[in-house]
């Protein structure tokens, strides 16, 4: 993170956004090979909100701009968990995703 945050709301955060990482890509790899792309977006969703709520939950100890930055970490944290478990690469370079 850019700005400075409490120490504790950041483990809290990020903690807790790691916890919905990691129930997703349980999912995702449960689902792998599977024709389940819309349950897949769904709970992609799902664990986004999950962490927006959560982060909303501390409005007196973040700016908008931490917010952001939180949502952003989110966001990619569940990117990249779709490319390590369906993406298909070339030079070390994901250029894709192989859903089945």
């Amino acid at each position: 993170m850019d700005c400075q945050v409490n120490k504790i709301v950041d483990r809290k955060i990020k903690g807790y956004i790691r916890g919905q990482v990691a129930k997703y890509k349980r999912y995702a790899i449960s689902v792998k090979g599977k024709d389940s792309i819309d349950s897949l977006n769904d709970k992609t969703r799902f664990h986004y909100e999950n962490c927006e709520r959560f982060i909303n939950t501390f409005d007196d100890d973040l700016t908008y701009y931490q917010k952001s930055l939180y949502l952003d970490f989110t966001n990619e944290s569940l990117e990249d968990v779709d490319k390590t478990v369906f993406g298909c690469y070339v030079d070390g370079v994901c250029v894709g995703y192989k859903w089945f």
